[in-house]
């Protein structure tokens, strides 16, 4: 095993495309409604992709990518959460994109640009991507904003990086997030709406509003 800190000689787009709450969906809502909705997020993908992009592989509640820039990546990344928006059933994605080098090996690629592209999903809020410096500058000849999000610390990483966030879903409307399943729900929509200390909520579901009248401090 090389130890001598080989490192990619290509700059790459790398995405990473996570289903909100994945786990709670599926304990709520049942496995097979997990895999179904697994798989519709694999057929959108599949369905978005154009030159100068790769699905890498799938991690079951989410999906790996590459593009060729940032402009091209983060333009797939807003096709494919308008797909999961399109299905109507209230799913919500979130997703992290870096620039940068990345070693490619048997068809999967690996590094530091791969690491902080997977941190920065997980520190996104639903329905939003976060990126580095070099995907904001690079995405500002786009129509999008880009928030600012200062110098973050990123688990993994020694020194703390500068990330950007951006909304994925300006939609029309008013929306809850349902707090048992985390699915998105239109306010007219949603089953059970009450305020909760002072929050407004709502259900996909009697079955998510009974869940949460039974322990809502669960839920906090």
């Amino acid at each position: 095993m090389s130890m001598d800190g080989e490192s990619g000689d290509t700059a790459t787009t790398v995405m990473f495309v996570d289903l909100v709450r994945f786990t709670s969906l599926t304990d709520v809502h049942g496995d097979v409604v997990g895999a179904d909705i697994a798989s519709a997020l694999r057929s959108i993908v599949e369905s978005s992709l154009v030159d100068g992009t790769r699905m890498i592989k799938t991690l079951g509640d989410g999906v790996l990518l590459t593009a060729s820039n940032p402009v091209v990546g983060v333009r797939m990344v807003f096709g494919i959460v308008e797909g999961l928006h399109d299905l109507g059933i209230g799913i919500d994605a979130r997703s992290g994109v870096d620039h940068g080098p990345v070693v490619e090996r048997d068809g999967d690629v690996f590094g530091s640009t791969v690491n902080l592209a997977s941190r920065a999903s997980s520190l996104a809020q639903p329905g939003h991507l976060v990126v580095t410096r070099a995907v904001a500058e690079a995405v500002g000849v786009l129509d999008i904003a880009v928030k600012p999000m200062g110098i973050q610390p990123v688990t993994g990483f020694v020194d703390p990086v500068e990330l950007f966030e951006i909304d994925l879903c300006a939609h029309d409307g008013d929306w809850l997030s349902d707090p048992v399943c985390g699915m998105r729900v239109l306010i007219e929509d949603a089953v059970g709406r009450q305020v909760h200390n002072g929050d407004a909520l709502g259900f996909c579901s009697i079955r998510c509003a009974e869940i949460f009248s039974r322990a809502p401090q669960r839920f906090a």
